[in-house]
């Protein structure tokens, strides 16, 4: 490395290096795990060169390191612990024995503003030997690129102040104090922390949110598209569409690199929260718009029967098929299985009275010569259904039940003028039997 090979010949002495740090936001903390290393001659312990590419190794002396301003040490090195290679004889470079983890609070005020939020740590470190004297950090450097953030890492040289007793022995106090107590700088080293997110990582968040506003505005599409659609069968795929799309988004947004908890960030308020409700809210109308078109077929079917019933009264006049298209579409409610069958009853065993009529077989039938024309008209029963009274009131039992049903305009006005067509083709009818009668009465006088 070539910040350590440069250490070595400027400023030889100890270095901690943070070879990994891990930034958690939500607990919130800071790891930092630290490398103790030494550069410079007389300063490395024997057979331990080559650390991390360069020319330092580790230290010769055993040291405690303090982080913080901590009464105890946070980690202690120890070089008679380091083993030996027997193949070489070089130090083996064991990480429990020269590494050492430190953990430091995170203060996240600007968490909301995700994915710019920016975050500085400080922190001091100081080493002591065994002896309680403190030694001269030269550096103190960490890695710049994390898996989810960038990091800058500045270092700069502090003292602390300490008090000493006057009687004991230390060579930093002064020859000429006359105090009862002295004080003395103790050398530490300082580091301040940037800590940002990455542009990548900034630029993947906002395809993320680019993409889940897309199918927000889809699902709006759909319950426009729904509003003009007739048939339920359509009605159901956009249904079904809208809740994968609401399914859909919070993976989108657990996919943001290292996305927070959903705890009100900014891009929530501005992108995932009005996404879930605008969503949500289209799957209602997108429902209630289901079940509106699911009535109406049903209703038409009931419409369109009636109109049958009606029909099979008029006789060989032809049915027009204006209007059927409005009611005869299909039904989510008609695509479920149906109720067994007369004939899937029958095959069980029972009695069935109506199989057992269709069993029955009747001679044909011989067509007859039409009746001769009689001398005088015999009028027929008014409660017969053949009279013209009887008609007229199977006539106004269709029109009430159109009625019932509330038949649209244009099945309604056919039926109007099938009625009054019938009215005008039976008094035409009548008014020609009554002469044909006529002249047959008149001709049988002449003859006799």
């Amino acid at each position: 490395m070539r910040t350590l090979n440069s250490v070595a010949v400027e400023d030889p002495g100890l270095v901690l290096v943070g070879e990994s740090v891990d930034v958690d936001i939500d607990e919130p903390s800071v790891t930092i795990r630290w490398s103790i290393l030494a550069c410079g001659e007389g300063l490395v312990l024997p057979g331990s060169t080559g650390i991390l590419g360069s020319s330092c190794g580790l230290p010769v002396q055993a040291l405690h390191i303090y982080v913080d301003s901590q009464d105890t040490p946070t980690a202690s090195y120890d070089p008679a612990q380091i083993p030996y290679n027997k193949d070489n004889g070089n130090r083996r470079n064991i990480q429990n024995l020269v590494r050492f983890d430190s953990d430091h609070v995170l203060d996240v005020h600007s968490a909301r503003l995700y994915p710019f939020d920016q975050y500085l740590l400080s922190s001091s470190l100081r080493a002591a030997t065994t002896n309680n004297e403190t030694i001269r950090i030269s550096r103190a450097i960490t890695l710049r690129i994390t898996s989810s953030f960038d990091i800058e890492t500045t270092d700069l040289e502090s003292f602390v102040v300490a008090p000493v007793i006057r009687n004991q022995t230390n060579s930093t106090v002064a020859a000429n104090d006359t105090s009862a107590d002295a004080e003395i700088h103790l050398p530490s080293r300082d580091i301040d922390m940037h800590i940002s997110r990455p542009p990548s990582a900034q630029f993947f968040t906002f395809l993320l949110f680019g993409a889940s506003w897309i199918l927000t505005h889809i699902s709006v599409g759909l319950v426009v598209l729904a509003r003009k659609r007739k048939d339920p069968q359509s009605l159901l795929a956009y249904l079904l569409s809208s809740g994968f799309i609401l399914v859909g988004i919070p993976q989108l947004r657990n996919g943001m690199p290292d996305a927070p908890g959903f705890d009100g960030v900014l891009l929530d308020c501005i992108g995932f929260f009005p996404q879930m409700i605008i969503t949500s809210v289209c799957i209602a109308f997108l429902l209630f718009t289901l079940v509106e078109r699911e009535i109406d077929v049903i209703q038409g079917h009931a419409n369109e029967n009636t109109l049958d019933d009606f029909y099979s009264t008029q006789g060989p006049h032809r049915r027009s098929t204006t209007g059927r298209s409005q009611c005869c579409r299909s039904s989510i409610i008609s695509s479920f299985p149906k109720p067994p069958s007369a004939t899937t009853v029958a095959s069980t065993g029972e009695h069935n009275p109506i199989s057992e009529a269709r069993s029955w077989h009747f001679p044909p039938v011989s067509p007859t010569r039409p009746p001769r024309p009689v001398t005088r008209s015999t009028p027929t029963s008014p409660l017969s259904p053949l009279s013209p009274g009887g008609m007229l009131r199977r006539q106004q039992s269709a029109m009430a039940m159109a009625e019932k049903f509330r038949l649209d305009g244009d099945i309604e006005m056919e039926l109007r003028r099938k009625v009054s067509a019938h009215k005008r083709a039976q008094t035409t009818s009548r008014i020609t039997e009554e002469r044909e009668v006529s002249k047959w009465s008149d001709h049988e006088d002449d003859s006799a």
